[in-house]
């Protein structure tokens, strides 16, 4: 039987979550800024539906099960101790489990970085989904396949997040404009719609963002962004200076390919032009298996800028490649250059690959406009690219942090980030090797004249 009607804990929240308090929608989307109150009305609201839905299964999920124990499963602790409800509840740590004594309902946390454990559930009634821009977007779907059958109450998904990306899967799935909508409530919070929510904190908060107008707009007003961390490799990366929009191939300048050779996530391409000492991203190619040789991505290239290339065609890229075997045909580079013979490509791959470390303190030198006049811009249509300035981050030592994911299906590890940055930066460094070898002994002067090989 449910906990009677007079114990049941009373609702306090800030006025902007009054439609979700009663909401019966199949989605609810709380998206809002650092202290917004939104795990708080949710766990609230989870906490009273235990209460009142007897045998009911509630899961509460984070991505990382070591996070679970200090961020949502204490704020159900407090909320139970705050309102004097311990006598009701049966909270087992080592279980990560909160049995409501009185009419057997249950609230389950689990962490998506153990799959298998997810899989075993059965019977959810709702799932909450904190911080669900961590989760892949697949991983949501596997939960979503835990909402079956008959349950108690009604089946509910909740998602709570700070706007950090519109690249990111929630964005996309809930927001974007292709956005499958559906029965969806989205509402969005800042600290500001929050009145339990003190003045120093305010304060706070608006005042340590002041210099960032992109973590302001995330973190204060709610607004869907890009977070840039500050570990970031690329961190003088600024999209509102380095990415342009409608930008095309010119006929009359040389195409400039550059290549990451990798299995998985993909085989890379990055394609280049210059006019002057300013060089543009205008294309990039990444080729999932198990189409991704080198002769695949001839034939996309073919495709997409036909037979001919009377400007020119010049191939850079990983030195790794020249050392690697592919058949009969040679390593990967003489592949592609006779795959793409048409073109009579000039191959311009260094024998070793720069200096992590260095190229990146020269790269973010071009990036803060501290290195003359050469410039860099990437088109808005590189989106993998972009992620890839977005999310690389820097090692102690100063090189690119390569964190590795394992694929689901074939158990293959890979690391997810870095192989379009990696070949863009194989292709600059030889643009301009004069710059970059000044740069190396401690010169910081274009040379005169300088326009970079063409």
């Amino acid at each position: 039987m449910p906990v009677p009607q007079q114990e049941i804990i009373i609702l306090t929240h800030p006025l902007v979550f009054t439609p979700f308090v009663e909401a019966e929608h199949r989605y609810v989307l709380l998206v809002g800024g650092a202290g917004s109150g939104k795990s708080y009305v949710t766990a609230q609201k989870l906490l009273a539906r235990v209460m009142q839905e007897p045998t009911a299964r509630l899961l509460v999920v984070r991505k990382v099960a070591t996070t679970l124990q200090r961020s949502v499963f204490q704020l159900f602790k407090d909320l139970i101790y705050q309102h004097h409800l311990s006598r009701y509840f049966c909270i087992s740590i080592a279980n990560k489990r909160i049995e409501c004594l009185h009419n057997g309902a249950q609230l389950l946390f689990i962490g998506l970085d153990d799959p298998e454990k997810i899989k075993s559930i059965q019977g959810i009634s709702s799932i909450w989904v904190e911080e669900a821009t961590e989760l892949e977007d697949q991983d949501f779907r596997q939960l979503e396949l835990r909402l079956r059958g008959h349950t108690p109450g009604y089946k509910q998904v909740v998602l709570t997040c700070n706007p950090i990306s519109t690249e990111n899967w929630v964005y996309q799935r809930f927001c974007g404009p292709e956005a499958r909508r559906g029965d969806l409530l989205h509402i969005v919070s800042t600290a500001f719609d929050n009145p339990f929510i003190n003045t120093d904190y305010l304060e706070m908060l608006t005042g340590s963002l002041a210099d960032d107008p992109e973590l302001f707009r995330i973190y204060a007003r709610g607004e869907w962004g890009q977070a840039r961390a500050k570990d970031l490799f690329y961190k003088r990366f600024d999209a509102r200076q380095h990415i342009k929009s409608g930008i095309g191939e010119q006929a009359t300048q040389p195409l400039h390919l550059s290549f990451d050779f990798n299995v998985q996530p993909y085989l890379t391409c990055t394609v280049w032009q210059t006019e002057g000492l300013a060089a543009t991203q205008i294309a990039e190619f990444c080729l999932e298996g198990p189409r991704n040789t080198p002769d695949d991505m001839a034939r996309v290239l073919l495709a997409h800028y036909g037979n001919s290339w009377p400007a020119g065609v010049y191939i850079y890229g990983d030195p790794a490649g020249l050392a690697r075997q592919v058949g009969r045909e040679g390593n990967p580079f003489t592949q592609l250059a006779q795959a793409l013979k048409e073109w009579q490509p000039e191959t311009r791959v260094n024998r070793s690959a720069p200096s992590v470390a260095l190229r990146g303190r020269w790269l973010n030198r071009i990036f803060a406009g501290q290195e003359g006049a050469l410039s860099i811009y990437i088109s808005a249509i590189c989106k993998i690219t972009l992620a890839d300035y977005a999310h690389v981050r820097e090692a102690p030592a100063g090189e690119k942090l390569k964190t590795r994911v394992r694929d689901k299906n074939s158990g293959a590890t890979y690391e997810p980030h870095g192989h379009c940055s990696d070949a863009n930066d194989y292709f600059l460094c030889t643009l301009w090797a004069a710059e970059f070898k000044a740069f190396a002994r401690g010169g910081k002067t274009l040379l005169p004249g300088r326009v970079g090989n063409v």
